[in-house]
């Protein structure tokens, strides 16, 4: 993620804590082939119960636009999408590269490893 994370860095996670918005989080999904879960780490834009939309380049929350200083802006649409009782929204700050809830949905609690310490 660009340009909180770069390739390789090792972080520490902690396990068992709720993610809040814009916290990073490990967690599990179908990689882009479909065939394999991997472990992806991304940040949390969305949390249970929200109205999530992604248009004009940024995140939409409840209908409030997200001021998101440590992204850049979407290059695509999606939403609006409702998150369920425990689902969660994630985007990776590279909006442009990144493989995130706009590829895939929303990320189930259970799914989640851990967030990511500061």
């Amino acid at each position: 993620m660009a340009p909180t994370l770069e390739d390789g860095q090792r972080v520490t996670m902690l396990s068992g804590k709720t993610p809040q918005r814009f916290d990073i989080v490990v967690f599990k999904a179908k990689g882009p082939d479909g065939d394999r879960t991997i472990s992806i780490i991304e940040r949390v834009v969305g949390l249970p119960g929200e109205n999530i939309e992604v248009r004009d380049g940024a995140v939409w929350v409840n209908g409030d636009r997200l001021q998101e200083p440590h992204a850049s802006q979407a290059n695509y649409a999606d939403g609006p999408v409702t998150l369920g009782a425990e689902e969660y929204y994630v985007l990776g700050d590279n909006r442009a590269e990144s493989y995130d809830s706009h590829s895939f949905g929303p990320v189930h609690e259970d799914d989640i490893r851990g967030v990511v310490r500061d």
